[in-house]
């Protein structure tokens, strides 16, 4: 059974949700496909609300990049990395 590029999607999500944050404000960022790693290469953007300020009246929103490789015939997860962002 191949897995398609939804289905990876879905499993980097529940490998995220089951391994560090359950109730993260996740979204899909970025699909491409690795013939050569024969994975699906599915990076997610985790929000985060900070507070700013004195007493936290101003709010900024920090975003984490998680890259995932997901197993194209078994829909396993094969690795997590940090997906640096230069600014």
């Amino acid at each position: 059974m191949s897995v398609d590029a939804k289905m990876a999607a879905k499993n980097a999500f529940s490998y995220y949700s089951d391994l560090v944050e359950k109730d993260a404000n996740v979204r899909v960022e970025e699909v491409d496909f690795s013939p050569g790693d024969h994975c699906w290469i599915i990076t997610l953007g985790i929000r985060r609300t900070m507070s700013t300020g004195i007493g936290g009246a101003l709010f900024g929103v920090e975003v984490d990049y998680k890259t995932f490789y997901i197993d194209v015939d078994t829909g396993n997860v094969q690795k997590m990395k940090i997906r640096e962002i230069k600014k």
